[in-house]
């Protein structure tokens, strides 16, 4: 999907945008290494399509509700301006204490009764 980011149509950024968003938020960092994503960051904050920017928004986001600070470091490039935005978006989400919504087959295996809740046949 990082290849997505790269494409000339900024719908199609968007949507690449969105869709890593959304695997982050169900699957989480634990699941889905983050090294990439963060790596990214700064190319999608500095796209010129306003649909692009907002959705990179919403991304660093899902990232600060699983990594906190960390995700800081990646984001010091950016223009002061997007940063008290960023900075505004972070204080509504409590840092570290985002849980896992979704679960691979070998992790609902591990935890039993997990399986059952999300309708994955043992």
């Amino acid at each position: 999907m990082i290849p997505g980011l790269s494409a000339k149509l900024p719908k199609l950024v968007a949507a690449t945008t969105t869709a890593l968003k959304e695997i982050y938020r169900l699957y989480g960092t634990r699941t889905v290494n983050p090294k990439i994503a963060l790596k990214q960051l700064p190319k999608l904050f500095a796209h010129s399509d306003k649909t692009v920017r907002a959705e990179a928004t919403s991304f660093a986001v899902v990232l600060y509700s699983w990594l906190g600070d960390a995700i800081r470091p990646s984001l010091a490039d950016l223009k002061p301006l997007q940063l008290k935005e960023l900075d505004e978006a972070f204080a509504t989400v409590e840092a570290g204490k985002a849980t896992q919504e979704r679960f691979l087959r070998s992790q609902a295996a591990t935890q039993g009764g997990a399986a059952e809740v999300e309708g994955i046949p043992e």
